[in-house]
């Protein structure tokens, strides 16, 4: 418009001579003002495509992008406040310079105005900088680009949150997985160890069941041997019954013995030591091998293993206790005989004292029987009769 008003006015003064020295001096002020418009609206523009830009580079980094562009959009509102007064102050000073015209120039100028063709609109183009109406376009697209940056940071957000999220779920499943394969691990030692202990458990148990039998038979066979020398009943070895159709049974056993009397009045009484059957009760009822299947069948076998291993085991301690007790059966006789010859020694002594004290005894009867012989002449000294043994018999005749 202002544009327009200073071609008319230019029109004028050139056809009109006594007012062209005022209209061109208006007509250069106007003009002066729409250039000075018209670099405001550009620098105003160039600020907001430099703030644009730098807005939409800062957006991907923090949200402190946004502040950013917040302050450009404002200073570029500004800029287009201060070119929107400088067109209202260039239009001032074109509408103070238009009462200056003569009336045939205004008439002039209304008549140009009304013979204007219809495409003089152009001038309000968009696209031309000079129009304050790009101006105007301008900040709307800015406030687009704003929006649309806005937008941006928005998604770029959600997808900061979406990834943040996902990793926190892998974190979550890893740790998941981490804690399942430690469990794992520590169920296959468990198991590593039990197999172990289990195999330690069957190691000692075979050699034991391994061993041969016929140490335990020696054993067996030494002990009545040298019981019978003691006057006691022999140790018995069971019967050993070989289970073929039930593994429960029971034995029984009764032992006698008779004790040596011992010498000073202590009688010393072995108690009798038997020895009953094992499993001499077979039930016709049982579970055979034969209806069982192969781990009843295993489980039965380890399990006699063990109890021949433990049977051998058990006797094997009994040879050694009952060896122990004749060992000291044999010390405490032999303390026994010692303490009877002591004893006998001293009795020897004393009998050789009692000989020693009667012999003297002897001397001096003799001598009283010689004078009894002298005075009585009726005795003689071969004829004293005398025993030692037993002083009853004891008698001077």
């Amino acid at each position: 418009m202002l544009q327009l008003q200073a071609v008319a006015a230019a029109a004028e003064a050139a056809a009109a001579p006594e007012g062209a020295a005022d209209s061109a001096a208006a007509a250069e002020g106007a003009a002066a003002a729409a250039t000075a418009a018209a670099a405001a609206v550009a620098a105003a523009a160039a600020a907001a495509a430099a703030t644009a830009t730098a807005a939409a580079a800062a957006a991907e980094g923090a949200a402190a992008a946004a502040a950013a562009a917040a302050a450009a959009a404002a200073a570029a509102a500004a800029a287009a406040a201060a070119a929107a007064a400088a067109a209202a102050a260039a239009a001032a000073a074109v509408s103070t310079a238009i009462p200056i015209l003569p009336s045939s120039l205004s008439r002039r100028r209304s008549t140009r105005r009304r013979s204007l063709p219809a495409t003089a609109g152009d001038i309000y183009d968009p696209a031309v900088p000079d129009s304050p109406a790009h101006s105007v376009s301008s900040h709307q697209h800015q406030q687009q680009q704003q929006q649309q940056q806005q937008q941006q940071q928005k998604e770029q957000q959600q997808q900061q949150q979406q990834q943040q999220q996902q990793q926190v779920q892998q974190q979550q499943r890893m740790e998941q997985q981490q804690q399942q394969q430690q469990q794992q691990q520590q169920e296959v030692q468990q198991r590593m160890e039990q197999q172990q202990q289990q195999q330690q458990q069957q190691q000692p148990q075979a050699v034991q069941h391994q061993q041969p039998q016929q140490e335990v038979q020696q054993q067996h066979q030494q002990q009545p041997q040298q019981q019978q020398q003691q006057q006691q009943q022999p140790l018995q070895q069971p019967h050993r019954h070989r289970r073929t159709t039930s593994p429960m049974g029971r034995g029984h056993g009764r032992g006698r013995g008779r004790g040596r009397g011992g010498r000073f009045g202590s009688s010393n009484f072995n108690g009798g030591r038997g020895n009953g059957g094992y499993g001499s009760n077979n039930n016709n009822n049982g579970y055979g091998l034969a209806a069982m299947s192969k781990k009843k069948k295993e489980a039965l076998r380890r399990k006699r293993r063990k109890i021949a291993a433990l049977e051998a085991e058990i006797w094997r301690w009994k040879g050694k206790a009952v060896e122990e007790e004749e060992e000291k059966e044999e010390e405490e006789e032999e303390e026994e005989e010692e303490e009877e010859e002591e004893e006998e020694e001293e009795e020897e002594e004393e009998e050789e004292e009692e000989e020693e004290e009667e012999g003297e005894g002897e001397e001096g009867g003799g001598e009283e029987g010689e004078e009894e012989e002298v005075e009585k002449g009726e005795v003689q000294r071969d004829a004293v009769l005398y025993d030692y043994d037993n002083d009853e018999d004891y008698d001077f005749i």
